[in-house]
């Protein structure tokens, strides 16, 4: 019998809160915007980039890969945008 994955309510509840949190987070701080660009908006773009190159490709999308590329840049709800020479440090 196939083993059964358990539903966690609770984290799940802790990725939305991420989720809507970057909607405040203002990407490219200091770099001049025609329009305001924020994480979330960010991170849509990326999905729907991939949900696009998949069609143009006539592959199927990876509801794993989308779900990735949704929450890619999550934590920065919390730390605000990080600039890329500090995503570069190691």
């Amino acid at each position: 019998m196939a083993e059964s994955k358990e539903f966690n309510l609770d984290a799940l509840q802790a990725l939305q809160k991420l989720t809507l949190g970057t909607n405040h987070v203002e990407r490219w701080q200091g770099t001049p915007q025609l329009l305001p660009y924020n994480v979330s908006t960010h991170a849509y773009n990326c999905a729907m980039l991939y949900v696009q190159l998949c069609v143009i490709c006539r592959k199927k999308t990876s509801n794993r890969l989308l779900g990735a590329l949704l929450c890619h840049d999550n934590m920065e709800a919390l730390t605000g945008d990080l600039l890329a020479p500090a995503k570069d440090l190691e």
